[in-house]
């Protein structure tokens, strides 16, 4: 009788957690950071849609903002950036390769002029990154050690296209007499470059 028991009151307990789960009682993101959370979400989609000025001047509002929260509302807050971005790169990177090799050219070749302008512009501006970019004060270390956290994240399905990639975008530049890239940012269409 007390297996019995013990069985029902397992079961009408999973049955409660996994109702307050269904119902979003658990893991609901904080109101403030799910706003940022959204805010960044929707400018990550109208990106190509702004210049670099107004990129810059979204994206410096939304850090400004993360920069105002407790230590466990930004966690939470680059948390559910990181998964934003990965599944945007799974999706990009399954676009590319569904493309024909005339259309991976055509995307490749609008990719290094936008990352060209880019360079340009910070050029221009006195070089670095408007600003500060991500990660302009981290050591050599921190910014390896973050590359490899990120690596650690994606699936091998992932690493692979990613590589595959990289190794058609630098072919692409040399064709075009460019220096190749390092990494990963922003061959995407993202706010990195080569620098």
């Amino acid at each position: 009788m007390d297996k019995k028991k013990t069985a029902i009151a397992a079961v009408m307990l999973a049955l409660v957690v996994g109702a307050g789960w269904a119902l979003g009682f658990f893991g609901q993101p904080d109101p403030e950071v799910a706003e940022l959370q959204k805010l960044r979400n929707e400018a990550f989609e109208r990106r190509d849609q702004m210049n670099d000025e107004q990129r810059r001047a979204q994206f410096q509002e939304i850090r400004q903002r993360v920069d105002g929260l407790s230590e466990s509302q930004q966690r939470q807050f680059r948390e559910g950036g990181r998964e934003r971005f990965q599944q945007m790169m799974f999706e990009r990177m399954n676009e590319f390769f569904d493309m024909t090799p005339e259309e991976q050219a055509e995307r490749l070749d609008e990719m290094i002029d936008r990352m060209e302008e880019r360079r340009a512009n910070r050029d221009q501006n006195g070089g670095g990154r408007p600003g500060g970019g991500r990660g302009g004060d981290m050591t050599a270390a921190q910014r390896d050690q973050r590359s490899k956290e990120r690596l650690d994240r994606s699936t091998p399905e992932m690493r692979a296209k990613m590589e595959r990639f990289r190794d058609m975008m630098n072919q692409r530049r040399e064709e075009r007499g460019l220096e190749p890239v390092r990494g990963g940012r922003g061959m995407m269409g993202g706010h990195g470059g080569r620098h």
